[in-house]
């Protein structure tokens, strides 16, 4: 099997320097391929691709996915990147249904409000990087362009 890696981080990007840019998770995307082929085997039924993903890439109830899945086990990081990966791809056009689709159910019991959720923390910490890469990029920006105006600094400024 080809050696196919990819690297995503916690926060589903995926880095240009692959595993180098820091803690990222590993996927390969053969791992992809397989569960969508699995999906289009099994009639797209959501609760089957997440079993096929939870239990390695195999099903031994299904021909051509009984056999063998994966030499080792996914990590529960792997497996909602894989989960991630496999949705990412869009609704297939044969089980969109507008008018239902559109359709929004309330909650009987309505959900309490939490103060910071799990989701809540991972985007505090993209909002906190994307901010610092921004400094990042806009400070020389702005050097250059003081440079090529002719501003001077000051002290008082901070340069």
């Amino acid at each position: 099997m080809a050696d196919d890696k990819q690297y995503w981080t916690y926060e589903l990007d995926k880095p240009m320097l692959g595993r180098f840019a820091g803690k990222t998770v590993g996927i390969r995307p053969s791992w992809i391929r397989r569960c969508q082929r699995y999906a289009g085997a099994t009639g797209l039924n959501i609760r089957s691709v997440y079993r096929f993903i939870n239990n390695g890439l195999i099903d031994r109830g299904k021909e051509g996915f009984d056999d063998e899945g994966l030499d080792g086990k996914l990590s529960d990081a792997q497996k909602w990147v894989l989960m991630y990966l496999f949705l990412k791809t869009g609704v297939p056009e044969y089980i969109q249904d507008h008018e239902a689709d559109e359709n929004l159910p309330n909650l009987i019991n309505a959900e309490p409000e939490a103060e910071k959720s799990v989701l809540g923390k991972v985007t505090g910490t993209v909002a906190d990087t994307m901010a610092t890469a921004s400094s990042a990029v806009t400070t020389p920006v702005k050097s250059l362009t003081d440079m090529v105006t002719g501003k001077k600094t000051t002290e008082k400024d901070g340069e």
